[in-house]
């Protein structure tokens, strides 16, 4: 009986079950025993420093918003100092520049500039005297108009900060708000100072940013120069308590105090920029409550889950027993009374025995299996070294080696033709191994040979040339250039086939090396990156109109070029492998598109049009599928989209405009539409433009700065420098080859 249970699977998995879970709940409640209030307090400390961490990057970051404003009014070519007894339509002028400012600014309420040499203040709604300004408009809680005086006039070179305070004031609605001050001087160069700008921050605006600590229990504080900058408060504890409690440090600051008779924990961290101190203040009671129901809740929690525990162990066991047990059985009745571990074992061994016949008939079916690898190499599937290695070995072929080259044979005699291509790899004498495929369709033979020197190629070539038996009939051999890296084999298919496709001016008496095609090598020009990632952002943009552009711009620039024949392919290759790289999983390739690309359905194009053909069938394949599936996916985004082609032109669009029109964040805005289209919207609204500016330099003659300003940009050295950067020339010699272009066709008419 003692056996039986001891044999029994059942007992054997829930005996092991059982005392794997006894050992995890056992070591789980030490642990907590020991560490779980170390744990608490530490995910506490950790979570306030990255709070406070993420507080001052949020708002130094807008401190820096305010400093580049200054700068940028600052340098700005439009915005100069006067005085408005003098020259008036500047003030008008003044407003214009100060506008936009106001708009793309979403941390500041209000903005006002005043001259050194003038005495008036300046804002993008009105012009007031600077007395009426600092005495009757603008009424602080603790800051006179003198004092104010003195600020709007002081010569800095650095900002000042006027921590949150109640402020009166009928240009900001009247209401008594609490209101953060900041002066930002106006600096020509590192020590002219031309004025300031005051900018006044609503205390709501902080309060957002600490948004997140308003749930809890701990107050939060950002001290600037001995003071309470702003602060959100939740504890009954005294700010002066807390700033002496910080102190001078620098880096992070973590400790424990007494106020009042009950203990905190203090968390700072220092600003990087603005001599700021980031305080958080939790209770020490909040800490231990939080630990005594986390705690209770786990022990609960393990408590209950013994019990289901229990009954999964005895399910799972079970379930676990069952098919070895029916396992054993599979292998007959002879052994349907023996142990079932000891049964499944002999089973095996026989099958082990049984195996030898497939696995001979396996081993005949591996010359099929090479040549469809030799094929795949051949087209550049294995871009990777080692996979390439690994699935060569399973198939017996030593291919790492450091070189390689690609091999055509054609036009040998159909009852010598085999010999004599068994000869061609035998002459490399064992220092060189190759492996080949035939090529039915286009009556050639493809190897691909492999060695361990550039020169043992060479002497490999020289050899094939030197054993060829005029009597048995010659081949025909074109080499490519030598290459090391796996991903260049559609290269070297290609640099044969061009070198082949030459035999007749060639001769084919001798073998045929890609080198010594005349113009062949200097033709190859590189496909520039500016041209590609515009072509891969039209297609993302689906806007088929300006993709026909972007390929008819292709052709006529190879149309009007002296290139190759192998040149036209090898941007072809280039173009069309980013686009199949992009658009279709290298794992589970679309089997429609390889079947009308791969490097052997490129060698059989024979002029600019058949490429040009054969580029319009894949983009518009992916143009067809990528546009249904944005349809589908997201009608909000389809929407942004239609919104954006009706209103790209307007210098004011921007990501926070637009999605305020359709009431979601810009961050949201920014992730969806990446997601749905592959592209950021500020990339679609820089297409939009960019096209559109295409389309007026190609059709209009109006001036580079009038262009500008009719696709959006107010500065002309802006839009020349986005221009460039999206098309790799200026304007001025886009519009030039345009009329080029356009001459040699009328011409050619």
């Amino acid at each position: 009986m003692k056996k039986r249970i001891f044999q029994s699977i059942l007992l054997r998995y829930m005996i092991s079950y059982t005392a794997i879970m006894a050992v995890l709940v056992v070591g789980v409640g030490i642990f907590m025993n020991h560490s779980y209030a170390n744990t608490i307090r530490q995910n506490i400390i950790d979570s306030n420093i990255n709070r406070l961490g993420a507080l001052k990057i949020q708002h130094e970051e807008k401190l820096n918003t305010l400093v580049m404003i200054g700068s940028q009014v600052s340098v700005s070519y439009y915005i100069t100092p006067f005085e408005l007894e003098k020259e008036p339509m500047k003030a008008y002028h003044l407003k214009l520049q100060l506008a936009p400012y106001v708009v793309t600014n979403d941390f500041c309420d209000h903005m006002f500039l005043i001259f050194n040499e003038d005495s008036y203040v300046y804002s993008a709604s009105t012009t007031m005297p600077l007395k009426l300004f600092e005495n009757k408009l603008m009424l602080y809680e603790n800051i006179t108009p003198g004092e104010l005086h003195a600020l709007l006039r002081r010569e800095k070179n650095s900002i000042t900060i006027l921590p949150s305070q109640r402020m009166h004031s009928i240009l900001t609605d009247g209401t008594n708000n609490q209101m953060v001050t900041v002066f930002v001087p106006l600096l020509t160069g590192t020590h002219y100072n031309m004025g300031n700008i005051m900018f006044l921050i609503d205390d709501s605006r902080y309060q957002r940013m600490f948004a997140e600590e308003i749930q809890e229990a701990r107050s939060t504080y950002i001290f600037y120069q001995d003071e309470v900058l702003a602060a959100h408060r939740s504890l009954p504890i005294d700010d002066r308590d807390v700033w002496s409690a910080v102190g001078e440090y620098q880096g992070m600051l973590v400790k424990d105090l007494s106020i009042n008779g009950h203990p905190y924990l203090l968390i700072a961290s220092r600003g990087t920029q603005y001599d700021m101190q980031y305080v958080a203040v939790v209770s020490h009671g909040e800490m231990r409550a939080s630990m005594v129901r986390s705690q209770l809740g786990v022990s609960l929690f393990l408590l209950a889950l013994s019990i289901p525990c229990i009954l999964l162990t005895y399910y799972f066991a079970r379930r676990h027993a069952k098919p070895i047990h029916n396992l054993r059985l599979l292998f007959g009745p002879a052994v349907a009374t023996r142990n079932d571990f000891e049964a499944i074992e002999s089973g095996i061994a026989d099958l082990v025995d049984r195996n030898e016949t497939l696995h001979v008939r396996l081993t005949e079916s591996v010359p099929a299996r090479r040549t469809s690898f030799i094929s795949a190499f051949a087209k550049g599937r294995y871009r990777d070294r080692a996979d390439a290695v690994a699935k060569a070995l399973e198939l017996g072929l030593d291919i790492d080696r450091p070189c390689f080259l690609a091999a055509l044979v054609g036009e040998a005699r159909e009852d010598a033709g085999q010999m004599d291509v068994n000869r061609l790899i035998a002459c490399g004498d064992g220092e060189v191994v190759g492996y080949g495929v035939e090529l039915i369709a286009l009556e050639q033979y493809l190897f691909i040979v492999f060695a361990d020197t550039e020169e043992a190629l060479e002497k490999w070539a020289w050899q094939v040339k030197s054993r060829q038996d005029p009597e048995k009939g010659a081949l025909t051999i074109a080499i490519s250039n030598v290459h090391r890296e796996f991903d260049k084999a559609a290269t070297a298919y290609l640099e044969a086939s061009t070198a082949y496709d030459n035999r007749f001016v060639m001769g084919s008496a001798n073998v045929l090396r890609f080198v010594d095609v005349s113009a062949a090598a200097k033709d190859v020009v590189p496909f520039t990156r500016a041209y590609l990632d515009g072509f891969r952002k039209t297609l993302r943009a689906r806007d088929a109109h300006a993709l026909n552009d972007r390929i008819q711009e292709l052709f006529q620039y190879l149309t009007h070029t002296e290139l190759s024949l192998f040149a036209f392919r090898m941007i072809y290759n280039n173009v069309i492998d980013a686009l199949l790289s992009e658009h279709f999983s290298q794992e589970q390739p679309n089997m429609d598109a390889l079947a009308y690309y791969d490097v052997f359905t490129l060698s059989n194009c024979r002029s600019i049009n058949d490429l040009d053909d054969l580029l319009r069938k894949l983009c518009h394949d992916i143009f067809s599928r990528d546009t249904k599936s944005v349809r589908s996916a997201h009608p909000l985004i389809r929407d942004i989209i239609a919104y954006m082609n009706e209103n790209f032109a307007d210098p004011a669009l921007s990501m926070s405009a637009i999605a305020d029109v359709y009431g979601i964040s810009a961050v949201r805005l920014s992730l969806d539409f990446k997601e749905i289209t592959s592209m950021s919207p500020s990339d679609y609204l820089l297409l939009l433009r960019m096209e559109k500016a295409k389309e007026l330099l190609a059709n209009t003659e109006k001036p580079v700065k009038d262009v500008g300003l009719a696709v959006g940009y107010y500065d002309a050295s802006g839009f020349i420098r986005r221009f460039k950067r999206y098309t790799a020339m200026t304007p001025a010699q886009y519009r030039k080859t345009i009329m080029k272009n356009g001459a040699s066709e009328r011409k050619d008419g």
